[in-house]
């Protein structure tokens, strides 16, 4: 992913070339989620909270969500894409049951993915608070983000 982007920024009409932004050192710490629980009002309820941001705060996000039977949850509702991805524009939360779930949570091409697990347990909301570090900041080379595809 990071390469195509790269690749597509050079063709575009940088000063830099390829070789030269490949270079770079990726010195950069890995993203990382820290787990709070709190307490539910009902004792059979299990929920599951995320918030993502980056060192600017919030930011828009695909996740997918895996629980301890395999099943993919969809918080949003409006279903999943493939691999059982959905979009959140910066947190969301679902009920799910008790037991082990993987986390997978991406960016865009300029964030370190992360994955990670947390252990949801009866009566408790678990909350993962997400921290995406940024490789780099293609607007500091004057690069901006689009979409020309347009429905």
């Amino acid at each position: 992913m990071i390469g195509a982007f790269v690749v597509a920024v050079a063709m575009v009409g940088s000063s830099q070339t390829v070789a030269q932004i490949r270079n770079e050192p990726l010195a950069t710490p890995p993203s990382r989620a820290e787990v709070v629980e709190t307490p539910l009002a009902n004792p059979q309820q299990t929920e599951l909270l995320v918030r993502c941001s980056d060192d600017r705060g919030p930011i828009a996000f695909f996740a997918a969500v895996v629980d301890s039977s395999g099943q993919n949850l969809d918080p949003t509702g409006r279903g999943l894409y493939r691999g059982g991805r959905f979009a959140s524009d910066g947190s969301f939360a679902t009920p799910a049951k008790p037991g082990n779930v993987e986390v997978s949570i991406q960016a865009g091409p300029n964030h370190v993915p992360l994955k990670t697990e947390a252990t949801l347990k009866p009566g408790k909301r678990t909350e993962l608070k997400v921290v995406l570090t940024r490789w780099f900041s293609p607007e500091t080379r004057g690069w901006y983000g689009g979409d020309n595809h347009v429905h």
